[in-house]
């Protein structure tokens, strides 16, 4: 429901319109300064623009990736907002800064998101749902206009995180990372595991996809994968159902996983998942240094360019496997429809996913709008 008081206003994307740009985008209205979202790049550089972006009245943080989330470190220059995350969220954030000499954000500054439900922000109503692409990771629904649905980052293929269904909204901005990209998990997982079944290293994000790959590919058939403490802890949080995003089937699959002792190091003849995605820290940093060229290393995500992964792919010491972990064309179309959504703005895009996503709407009175700002209303 919305209020008069919130009709007006306006979207305005300071990042995460083109590519893998970090996330981060400013609502306006009834007075309020709501961030979604705070991510940094690739190499750990603020947003382009932060300190244009003022004080806001709050910050609320789709999922724990460090293009979402990363930004945190910069809360002083958007005024020292309360932070807004689920459960699931605040526990992998305390990972991704392992060596702070305080923590990040500071616990007075701590606010919970429910993983589905609903809270009131700033005078604001905020609905909540699963997101089906990470641990703890959230859609943000605001009761502005006629309904506004941030998806940040999400999947409907998960069989570990499931996608809720999200309320009505009359504008959408979605997670259209993939482009055009169409095909299924499913046929993705399988080629993989035939690539990999003489041992290989796939280097994955904190709090990413690990053990779904894990469970995937022994489903399949292949040997339990090696898992690194992250990823590990990860699956023990999976097992004993403390990470409550998850599907209840999953957890039993995750304890049948762990049933047995790991191995404190793991061989090269082995199915390695460990962390992080780039390869610039972490197991996956050590591994590439002492096997790189030896073993295969297969990223199944993004690889940011000016990174140990990227070169290691230039090299051909390592290649490139997509396992969606984002919406494909057809999601968002979907989507876009059961919302009855008016207008939809890509996120994360290219001109050529712009245009897919156009392309697959052309028949719907949906318009695909890219401005960088973007009245809440129309």
């Amino acid at each position: 429901m919305t209020t008069n008081e919130f009709r007006d206003g306006r979207l305005i994307l300071v990042s995460g319109l083109d590519g893998k740009s970090p996330a981060c985008f400013l609502i306006e209205s009834g007075g309020r300064r709501i961030l979604l979202d705070l991510g940094v790049g690739a190499n750990g550089e603020p947003v382009e623009g932060i300190d244009r972006i003022g004080r806001v009245d709050a910050l609320l943080i789709s999922h724990c990736h460090t293009d979402h989330v990363g930004g945190l470190i910069h809360l002083d220059r958007i005024g020292n907002p309360p932070v807004f995350a689920t459960e699931e969220t605040w526990s992998i954030v305390d990972r991704l800064h392992p060596g702070a000499p305080k923590q990040v954000p500071p616990a007075s500054l701590r606010k919970l998101l429910p993983l589905q439900g609903s809270l009131e922000i700033s005078g604001i109503e905020v609905k909540t749902g699963r997101d089906g692409h990470a641990p703890g990771g959230v859609w943000l629904w605001l009761g502005l206009a006629d309904g506004f649905l941030y998806t940040g980052d999400y999947s409907t293929e998960s069989v570990v995180y499931p996608f809720d269904e999200t309320p009505k909204a009359a504008l959408a901005l979605v997670d259209a990372s993939y482009g055009g990209h169409t095909e299924a998990i499913e046929p993705q997982v399988a080629r993989l595991a035939e690539k990999i079944a003489g041992g290989a290293v796939l280097p994955v994000p904190v709090g990413g996809r690990g053990p779904e790959i894990a469970l995937r590919l022994e489903e399949l058939g292949l040997p339990r994968a090696w898992l690194d403490p992250n990823v590990f802890e990860q699956m023990e949080r999976l097992a004993s159902a403390m990470d409550r995003s998850a599907e209840t089937t999953a957890h039993a699959a995750a304890a049948r996983f762990l049933a047995e002792p790991m191995a404190a190091e793991p061989k090269p003849t082995d199915i390695v998942i460990c962390t992080n995605g780039a390869a610039d820290d972490g197991m996956s940093a050590e591994l590439l240094a002492r096997w790189g060229g030896s073993v295969p290393f297969v990223f199944t995500g993004h690889v940011p360019k000016e990174t140990p992964a990227h070169e290691a792919v230039a090299r051909g010491h390592a290649t490139i496997h997509r396992i969606n972990v984002h919406p494909r064309l057809g999601d968002n179309a979907r989507l876009a429809r059961v919302i009855g959504a008016r207008r939809v703005v890509p996120g994360f895009s290219t001109d050529e996913g712009r245009a897919a996503l156009a392309a697959a709407l052309s028949g719907d009175p949906i318009a695909v709008v890219t401005d960088r700002e973007i009245p809440l209303a129309g």
